[in-house]
């Protein structure tokens, strides 16, 4: 997801903050999803809240969510350090999913 601003957390999460096995690891679950539009291995992929999803690898989390013409889109990342995930991701994410879909409504 681009912003607004011209941002892209989570290109810039995969490209600088993801060593190269790493994001091996992750582009494998990319693939999975492109292969078959959903993974059903909640370890790697799970919903975390209304609408907004965590693909996972390890303690690497990115946030994503349904966007129009089922196309996944991804928020941003983060390496998570405890068990739980916290409330304000969660909530980012799905501030970000309003601000696509408002944005996708305009240029729609």
């Amino acid at each position: 997801m681009v912003r607004p601003s011209g941002q892209c957390p989570a290109g810039r999460f995969l490209d600088d903050e993801l060593t190269d096995a790493e994001r091996t690891k992750v582009d494998v679950i990319f693939q999975r999803l492109g292969d078959h539009g959903q993974l059903w291995n909640t370890t790697k992929f799970k919903k975390v809240g209304a609408e907004i999803w965590a693909i996972k690898s390890g303690q690497i989390r990115i946030f994503c969510f349904w966007g129009p013409g089922g196309r996944l889109i991804l928020a941003f990342g983060l390496r998570k350090k405890s068990n739980r995930h916290r409330p304000k991701d969660v909530a980012r994410a799905a501030r970000m999913r309003t601000e696509f879909l408002d944005q996708e409504q305009r240029e729609g």
